[in-house]
């Protein structure tokens, strides 16, 4: 086993977590109508735009995921024969390499929920002025996005600084 090897197994992993999120919120979805009131349910309601947008999102991030995974960790692990030969640095690389790419995932399934809760805002022609509240969430989530391409990118810096740290 290499590197990328477990780094295509982590990756997977994720897609199949992901892909266990769409089926539970599939059936929160469709299960919805009957759990609550007629009177209290609207198929213009924000709360539904969010679910929607969510189980978009993270079915895009399962596909992904499951379909490019081993493609994904071609491009981020060397193919590092993985053993008890392996030093602390590369598995402190597969860490943060991992944890870049699921700030990565969580940020891009907030921002996907956003955009689908902001146009169903805009379809229900709800003001400005509610929706300036959404901004610092939104620009938080890009930022988050931003940074979690940063770690994935300097991952292998960031763990020889790590390991040279820890002595």
């Amino acid at each position: 086993m290499t590197l990328r090897d477990a780094g295509a197994a982590a990756i997977t992993l994720l897609g199949l977590y992901s892909a266990s999120r769409v089926v539970a919120l599939y059936f929160a979805l469709m299960l919805t109508p009957y759990l609550v009131s007629p009177q209290a349910f609207s198929a213009s309601d924000p709360a539904l735009a969010t679910s929607i947008a969510s189980t978009v999102g993270s079915l895009a991030v399962a596909i992904v995921a499951l379909t490019a995974g081993s493609r994904i960790a071609a491009r981020l692990f060397p193919a590092t024969p993985l053993g008890v030969a392996a030093s602390t640095q590369d598995l402190l690389f597969v860490g943060i390499a991992l944890i870049g790419v699921w700030v990565c995932v969580d940020a891009t399934v907030s921002l996907v929920r956003a955009a689908g809760a902001a146009a169903f805002y805009w379809q229900l022609k709800v003001p400005g002025a509610s929706l300036e509240r959404s901004w610092p969430q939104a620009l938080a989530n890009v930022f988050t996005l931003a940074a979690g391409i940063a770690v994935v990118r300097s991952a292998r810096a960031l763990a020889a600084r790590l390991d040279r740290a820890r002595g």
